[in-house]
């Protein structure tokens, strides 16, 4: 199934039953095939059983993509081993992992000015079967590049790492299905490679070969779209409770919520990000002896303050004795 924000899960379904009923590599052909048959039988019918009532669309979209050079790419994973987990509700959850030289290596890269690792994975769509027991259950084929799955083979560690980012993943995706356990508790099945039948294939847009390079790094540049600095203004105002000189910096931030905010304040410098909406570095010179006492943000017209103030005006909480 294509990586995220690619196709959604009935257009991914589509092309499963492309690549079933019609032409085992996935091609262009394909394509055509089932927009041939639509034409000549002017319904929706087919042998194998009915074709979604989306798929003229679907299909019409799929040739446009293919037209720009972005048809899905099919790719066929082979299983290493089976992970079982379960979920809040108790419900057993597999995942097969899987490999493919499609699925790029692991590699370092800079996104946002960082260095990261990135570690691409590709999950396919929920599978309803059953356990030993003949109890329901789901099943997830992950694929991933042979060189990650050779470290995780060989690494608990990094074999706990990639499960959890499975997962998280997973609860990003399919947010209607219940959470996977708390605990993130999982085991490895030693009896088996893949849980249900072999893996399924799997369809991914091609990716852009050539990214930025980071000029300082010699990095590849992940980076999504520069953020917007905000309207910010630091200055020395007074505090009307005790006439207290206090260091002020406050800054806007349209359509923001308080849970959204990252803020860090270090040698004499804030900060400040908003994932996918703001960035800024802003440089507050604070006196000596001058300490943060807190932030605030104020919902009814989107604003963040950040006090610094004298220590010798420090409001110590009174001890209450009962």
């Amino acid at each position: 199934m294509p990586q995220e924000g690619q196709f959604n899960e009935n257009q991914a379904a589509f092309f499963e039953f492309l690549n079933t009923h019609y032409n085992k590599d996935g091609g262009d052909g394909a394509l055509s095939n089932l927009l041939n048959d639509l034409e000549e039988d002017g319904g929706l019918n087919d042998p194998a059983g009915e074709i979604p009532k989306a798929a003229q669309k679907i299909m019409e979209e799929a040739q446009a993509k293919a037209a720009k050079g972005e048809a899905p790419v099919s790719v066929k994973g082979e299983s290493v081993m089976c992970i079982k987990t379960w979920d809040v509700d108790g419900k057993k959850v597999f995942f097969n992992l899987g490999t493919s030289v499609k699925i790029d290596a692991p590699e370092l890269v800079v996104r946002d000015g960082e260095e990261q690792t990135r570690l691409p994975m590709s999950l396919g769509p929920s599978m309803d079967d059953v356990d030993g027991k003949g109890e329901a259950c789901l099943v997830f084929d992950v694929l991933f590049n042979p060189v990650t799955m050779k470290d995780a083979e060989v690494d608990m560690q990094f074999l706990n790492f990639i499960v959890q980012m499975i997962m998280i993943r997973l609860e990003e995706k399919h947010a209607d299905l219940p959470a996977i356990n708390s605990s993130r508790k999982f085991r490895r099945l030693k009896q088996k490679n893949f849980k249900g039948r072999q893996l399924a294939d799997q369809y991914l847009m091609p990716q852009p070969l050539m990214r930025g390079i980071d000029e300082e790094t010699g990095l590849r540049d992940f980076s999504g779209p520069e953020l917007a600095e905000p309207c910010f203004r630091v200055g020395n105002v007074t505090r009307k409770s005790d006439g207290a000189k206090v260091v002020r910096l406050r800054a806007e931030l349209p359509d923001v919520q308080g849970d959204e905010i990252e803020l860090r304040i270090l040698e004499g410098r804030c900060t400040l990000l908003v994932p996918g909406k703001y960035k800024a570095s802003i440089p507050v010179e604070v006196p000596t002896g001058f300490v943060v006492l807190g932030s605030r943000f104020h919902s009814e017209n989107y604003t963040l303050t950040v006090v610094s103030v004298s220590y010798t005006h420090l409001t110590l909480p009174t001890k209450r004795i009962v």
